[in-house]
């Protein structure tokens, strides 16, 4: 594996792995025992929104005009706002969540640099 694949790789893993705490998170939603404290709305509502976030920067890998064609004022535009959404996301886990708090701010927050990272490999002319 040469170097050029082995970033290439870890740039994949970094995108992918977002996976693993989101999906902890639904697990601990759905799976509620009556001692447990229950979500809140909040966290419900941030947790559909980090998902819905990690599915659309998931099917950018499939096909780049998902976020909009090439230097286009769509594809800075979704970017910016999942940018934005997720920096929302991860404020607003790391304050009101209770049941899910700990994988639901790290999905988050790794979410909120993987669009940083989009959207400085889209800045590069």
């Amino acid at each position: 594996m040469t170097g050029e694949h082995a970033i290439k790789a870890i740039i994949l893993l970094f995108i992918v792995l977002p996976i693993v705490p989101i999906g902890i998170s639904w697990r601990r939603l759905m799976t509620q025992s009556a001692v447990q404290v229950r979500a809140t709305r909040l966290e419900r509502a941030v947790l559909i929104l980090v998902t819905l976030s990690q599915l659309l920067l998931m099917s950018a890998l499939v096909s780049t005009d998902v976020l909009g064609h090439d230097y286009s004022d769509r594809r800075y535009a979704t970017i910016a706002i999942n940018f934005v959404a997720m920096l929302g996301a991860t404020v607003a886990a790391a304050i009101a969540g209770r049941r899910v708090r700990s994988p639901l701010v790290f999905s988050a927050a790794w979410l909120t640099c993987s669009w940083a990272y989009v959207a400085m490999v889209n800045s590069a002319v």
